[in-house]
């Protein structure tokens, strides 16, 4: 044969090996960048790959409602929300996300989700002070944008043939059973007072900052920086989506986090964005703004914390249960009060009783 004859034939072998591996990861799709799980396979979801995972959840999944947020969020368990709100959710954190992120991630849903109803989210520390439009990590783009030519990124990737195509292939000749949202992100043996959570666990991953020379405020700068965060995502959301209930709340950080924000001088700036906050959401009419921070057994126990910020599966239950009875909700009327009584327990608060008690 001549070398033409054999380049061609080679080119030609070539393509249809790569048409044939790409069109695998196509209709297998490990990621659903294009459709939903196929019934006749078995699915894991894998928590390292979250930002691979969760665009392709949110597109092509069926469902009324989202569990999104922060790792703060991870140990939510969906089948517990579906029962309490009578929903069918999903569950897509976005670890470490900043406050863009997660808000794309919502109008996402939004965008491909008429029947969407319900949003549960977390909003965490110091998010609200970040830039407008800052992103804390690098999203694979070729799955959360529309267009189709650069997916080959997606097609031809070795890591995702190896790694996620061929592992389903895997998970679902070996019988097991499909990944849930429940399990998505989540460890059950995490659960209030299992090793790891103790005093000596949570002390042995904390480091005690020097005590500040002066304190911090809430600067005109880093204010208008929060409110149009808010107006220009949060609120903006809600007001243009009525028939969707927004529920968000802030995570009831350990004792440890409080000890920290004395230590470093931004309690005050801490407590004066709370404030700020729950002016601007507690004023719309289906956003719902929960704090649990006047739980104060539940946040002195340390028993119930991984680490000063990470609490067990056993306090995200607690959060959802709390929500569903409207427990510890803000409102116009009562904010002033509740971050008053936050402000008045966590200013006195003995902190260095923690350390003496090891003695």
């Amino acid at each position: 044969m001549k070398s033409k004859q054999w380049s061609l034939l080679f080119l030609v072998l070539t393509v249809a090996t790569l048409g044939l591996l790409a069109g695998l990861t196509a209709v297998i799709d490990p990621f659903f960048h294009y459709h939903a799980p196929l019934k006749a396979l078995s699915y894991p979801l894998d928590w390292d790959s979250q930002r691979y995972l969760n665009d392709g959840v949110i597109r092509n999944f069926d469902y009324d409602a989202m569990i999104t947020g922060t790792s703060m969020t991870e140990y939510f368990k969906s089948s517990e929300c579906d029962t309490l709100f009578g929903v069918n959710s999903i569950k897509v954190p976005f670890s470490g996300a900043s406050f863009t992120e997660l808000n794309n991630n919502i109008r996402q849903a939004i965008k491909h989700n008429p029947h969407l109803k319900f949003v549960f989210c977390s909003i965490d520390d110091g998010r609200l002070y970040q830039e407008p439009g800052y992103m804390r990590y690098d999203c694979p783009d070729y799955l959360y944008d529309d267009s189709l030519l650069n997916d080959v990124q997606y097609l031809l990737n070795k890591e995702v043939l190896c790694s996620s195509t061929i592992l389903v292939l895997r998970y679902t000749r070996s019988g097991a059973e499909p990944g849930t949202f429940d399990d998505y992100h989540s460890d059950w043996g995490d659960v209030s007072g299992a090793p790891g959570y103790s005093k000596a666990d949570i002390l042995s991953r904390y480091s005690r900052v020097p005590i500040a020379d002066t304190p911090q405020i809430l600067t005109e700068q880093l204010r208008q920086r929060v409110t149009d965060n808010l107006t220009d995502n949060t609120v903006a959301l809600a007001r243009e989506n009525p028939d969707i209930q927004f529920y968000y709340f802030y995570p009831p950080y350990s004792l440890l986090y409080w000890d920290q924000l004395d230590r470093s001088g931004t309690l005050e700036r801490e407590l004066e964005t709370f404030r700020l906050t729950s002016q601007i959401l507690t004023g719309i009419e289906n956003i719902h703004l929960f704090s649990f921070y006047t739980d104060f057994e539940t946040i002195t126990d340390f028993s119930n914390y991984h680490d000063p910020l990470h609490f067990s599966t056993d306090i995200n239950t607690l959060i959802l249960s709390r929500m569903a009875r409207g427990e510890y909700e803000l409102t116009p009327e009562n904010y002033e009060a509740h971050w008053q009584a936050v402000a008045d327990f966590y200013r006195s608060y003995g902190y260095d009783e923690i350390y003496k008690e090891e003695a």
